[in-house]
């Protein structure tokens, strides 16, 4: 098993080895660390640590609220840029579980180019390892997944986050399409809150640990209701994560009170607009100029959707339709994540047929 994270990989180069020196002057204190990094003395030692100079008595304050504990099972281009924002913004550590990128990414780190964050190269979150870290090696206080949805692909989500799942603790985040998938989480970890993730954001991994982010990132979150838990204490943890997750800047985050008609709306786009490109090879934008592709393919499955929607009580707007085909900017020629799937050969995310809300 393998566990890695910055300290250990920085500590390794010889260019980048820290130094560290104390000073005193006039009651102060500094630590510097040799660049880019500084880092302020009250980030550095013990709580309640004090120095005495002279006649001056200097004590240091508080330690800062302790960064939450974040698992991210995805590291792909949704993944990353979620982690990236999850750092971000200062209020939690990450812990990226990696597999067919690992390697790319101990030895170069992800260089992603963004349109949210600008350029970057070897990043890494707080921790990458290689498996799913148990209960006894590493407290989580969310698990964040962004793999694909395959239910009758094993292993299952349920199965892969199980080993890092603290019963009543834990809360699980499925930023993943498809309907019903928040089932068997709830027989499986009936205590733990789950949340709903909805992303629109083009953002691929074009290569191991290369990470193309083309259209901003905005993330719609609300609470798949357990009836045994507490639905309040559901949504409170829904806009903590907000919080959390929009705290740098760079990201729209809103949430979703509705979370049935976030889903259903966003299969809007996903079973028709996203799976029309991927089996006529047309990109989001070509397909729009492609004669009447839109007005006789992807218009009349859309409109199949909505009533498939109001057959399960969830209305749906006619002028989302219009919205969905003209989400992507059309000169950009994006590539929906299907038709991304497709050049990868890859299994497609489907409702679960097994479950209804």
């Amino acid at each position: 098993m393998l566990h890695v994270d910055n300290a250990t990989i920085k500590s390794s180069r010889k260019s980048s080895a820290a130094h560290v020196s104390v000073s005193y002057w006039l009651a102060k204190a500094t630590v510097d660390f040799a660049p880019p990094n500084k880092t302020h003395l009250t980030n550095t030692f013990p709580h309640n640590v004090a120095f005495r100079q002279g006649a001056q008595r200097w004590t240091m304050a508080p330690q800062e609220t302790p960064k939450k504990q974040v698992l991210l099972l995805g590291s792909g281009g949704v993944g990353t840029i979620g982690a990236l924002n999850l750092e971000v913004g200062g209020k939690a550590s990450v812990t990226a579980v990696l597999r067919s990128n690992l390697k790319a990414v101990l030895d170069n780190g992800f260089s992603i180019e963004s349109c949210d964050h600008g350029r970057i190269v070897g990043w890494r979150p707080s921790h990458v390892v290689d498996h799913v870290p148990t209960v006894a090696e590493r407290k989580f206080d969310y698990i964040v997944v962004t793999t694909k949805n395959v239910p009758d692909c094993p292993p299952t989500v349920s199965d892969l986050i199980t080993p890092a799942v603290v019963p009543g603790h834990t809360i699980i985040v499925l930023i993943q399409n498809g309907l019903n998938i928040e089932v068997p989480i709830f027989e499986k970890f009936p205590e733990n809150i789950c949340l709903s993730g909805v992303s629109m954001i083009g953002s691929h991994e074009v290569a191991h640990g290369v990470i193309e982010h083309e259209d901003a990132d905005e993330l719609t979150v609300g609470a798949f209701h357990n009836p045994r838990l507490n639905e309040e204490a559901e949504k409170k943890a829904a806009k903590e994560f907000i919080d959390m997750y929009a705290a740098g800047g760079k990201t729209t985050c809103t949430f979703a009170d509705d979370v049935p008609y976030s889903r259903w709306r966003k299969l809007i786009y996903n079973a028709c607009l996203n799976s029309t490109c991927a089996l006529t090879g047309l990109d989001s934008g070509r397909i729009r100029l492609a004669g009447d592709a839109v007005d006789t393919l992807v218009r009349p499955a859309m409109e199949e959707i909505r009533a498939a929607a109001a057959a399960s009580g969830v209305q749906i707007e006619a002028d989302v339709c219009d919205w969905m085909i003209n989400v992507d900017p059309l000169t950009k020629y994006l590539l929906p994540s299907m038709q991304v799937d497709m050049k990868k050969v890859t299994p497609f995310p489907l409702p679960n047929p097994g479950f209804r809300y």
